[in-house]
């Protein structure tokens, strides 16, 4: 199994972001691997609506990471969400996507879709966080694998 060396870190501006990042964080710190973060700013809202919030967030995320001694980046981009974590994962040859997903996105056709798309067109394997947990897995014990 090749070793994780570029975890990327797909994030929204919401309150599913800090799980997701958890997740992202402890498997590159695990792993001794640099983090990217990313969060795609939406095409059809202007760039600087909830700047603040997003600017704010994303601090605190590269601060944590920092403080954990992991390697970190972060990149914000405008356009489709599934578009821009696919460029970023393939232009930075990452080893592992990490992506959250929630029933209230899913049902709408938001998170449940960006998430598909990663999983099936992205050029790595995507850890999928769902919106139920809490801690960071670390893949120690049992992994189930579905064929």
């Amino acid at each position: 199994m090749k070793p994780l060396s570029r975890v990327l870190c797909a994030v929204g501006i919401d309150e599913r972001s800090n799980q997701v990042f958890e997740h992202a964080l402890a498997l590159a710190r695990s792993h001794d691997a640099k983090l990217l973060i990313l969060h795609a700013v939406s095409p059809v809202v202007a760039y600087n609506r909830g700047a603040t919030e997003r600017v704010d967030l994303l601090r605190r995320l590269r601060l944590r990471a920092e403080a954990a001694g992991v390697d970190v980046r972060v990149t914000v981009q405008q356009g489709p969400a599934d578009e821009i974590i696919l460029l970023h994962a393939k232009a930075r040859n990452v080893d592992l996507i990490v992506i959250g997903i929630s029933r209230k996105e899913s049902r709408r056709g938001l998170s449940g879709w960006i998430a598909e798309r990663v999983l099936r067109d992205g050029p790595c394997p995507t850890f999928v966080v769902p919106e139920s947990s809490t801690a960071p897995t670390m893949f120690t014990e049992s992994v189930l694998c579905a064929v």
